[in-house]
């Protein structure tokens, strides 16, 4: 037993300096963790944070909505080109002319040239929700009574609309040359490329692509001022003095769905007048305004109004779930 006392007291020696090393190890760990919570308490965490800039959120939450829309839309939209663009005297109805598309085409002719205008209704809604954020921003720096108002958003929206008629024109030219081809004319066309190539080689870029550039103005800068400014205009009544974020799902499709029918009854006969110019050579070098009359003159003013019951009805539903999107993309992203 007593030679196992010196070795019994170096143990001990041992065990204390190892457990004075580990009280000071976990003492320095101890205050280093205190450190980085009071820091991360103070606001200075190094995660990074994730925050996505109102104008890049709009741009997608835009493109996603415009996706949305022109998908379901499509095929309506089909046969409101047809109606307007029908020879004089065929009054051919909305379920005629569906009818007729279908034994002529099959179902793929409601869809024909899709591609086109997906995408641009993609560009156009991105561009519109974009523009329509920056120009508010701005009106609202300048006068404070126009920030977060309807007046603020029906002047921003017109803004909105005069930068996209320059991404729409060509695009719905493209779009109504390939779906008259659906209405029982004879096909010119194969497709999206084919018609940009035939209508710059003819007509050149200015006068080719970008045809009915005035009427499609005179359509998108009233439509888009009553486009926003109804939406925003329900949103703020359903509100009532509370954030849009607390609106229900039913209550943002019934502001969308409306303003969407308000954009598409600002100036309808400029829609038809563009999509006449668009598809009818004809005319497609007189000035809107002649176009406008000669219809007026030959056709009477109903014929301005071609497929306006249609497009309106469409929207309701198309236009509820556009803004549906881009609310709910929106808020996902902040």
């Amino acid at each position: 037993q007593g030679s196992r006392l010196p070795h019994t007291s170096l143990c001990v020696a041992g065990a204390s300096r190892m457990n004075l090393r580990h009280s000071i190890v976990m003492n320095t760990y101890a205050q280093q963790s205190g450190h980085a919570l009071a820091d991360k308490s103070a606001g200075f965490s190094t995660a990074p944070a994730i925050h996505l800039d109102e104008n890049v959120r709009h741009f997608i939450g835009g493109s996603l909505a415009g996706f949305v829309c022109k998908s379901l839309e499509y095929p309506l939209d089909t046969v409101k080109v047809v109606l307007q663009t029908q020879p004089k005297g065929a009054n051919l109805r909305a379920l005629g002319c569906f009818r007729q598309i279908i034994s002529t085409m099959g179902y793929s002719g409601l869809y024909k040239g899709l591609t086109s205008p997906l995408l641009g209704c993609m560009a156009e809604n991105a561009t519109l929700f974009s523009i329509f954020g920056i120009a508010r921003t701005f009106l609202g720096s300048y006068e404070h009574s126009l920030n977060n108002s309807v007046g603020g958003a029906v002047i921003a929206g017109g803004v909105a609309g005069v930068f996209v008629t320059f991404v729409l024109t060509p695009v719905e030219l493209i779009k109504c040359r390939l779906q008259v081809q659906s209405g029982g004319h004879t096909p010119l066309y194969k497709g999206p490329i084919d018609v940009i190539m035939k209508t710059v080689r003819q007509d050149g870029i200015r006068r080719g692509l970008f045809q009915g550039t005035a009427a499609t103005l005179l359509r998108e800068l009233p439509g888009n001022m009553a486009w926003f400014g109804v939406y925003e205009g329900l949103c703020q009544y359903m509100a009532q003095g509370q954030p849009k974020e607390t609106l229900k799902t039913s209550q943002l499709m019934i502001a969308g769905g409306l303003s969407g029918a308000a954009y598409w009854t600002a100036f309808y006969p400029a829609d038809t007048v563009k999509s006449v110019m668009q598809t009818d050579p004809a005319r497609a070098r007189l000035s809107f305004f002649s176009v406008l009359t000669g219809m007026l003159r030959e056709e009477g003013f109903r014929s301005l109004y071609r497929g306006w019951g249609l497009t309106a009805s469409r929207a309701l539903v198309s236009n509820a779930l556009l803004f549906l999107t881009f609310e709910r993309v929106d808020r996902l992203l902040r």
